[in-house]
């Protein structure tokens, strides 16, 4: 039997001034649209991915019978 295993790891940072639906301003001032800049919905700081992959060493044999 054999086993592989593989792995990934990301680092990100998503940031915005909205988020969501997006239609509407939806920070403290409207005078002052930097104070709605911040970390977005869909921020994803770590994410890891493990994928274990195994196969088996087994044969099959087939017979003909006459």
């Amino acid at each position: 039997m054999a086993l592989q295993v593989g792995a990934s790891y990301t680092f990100s940072h998503a940031t915005d001034e909205q988020s969501a639906m997006g239609l509407f301003y939806n920070g403290n001032n409207p005078l002052n649209l930097r104070s709605g800049y911040g970390l977005s919905d869909f921020d994803r700081k770590h994410v890891l991915n493990f994928q274990p992959i195994g196969t088996s060493c087994l044969k099959f044999f087939s017979a003909i019978i006459i």
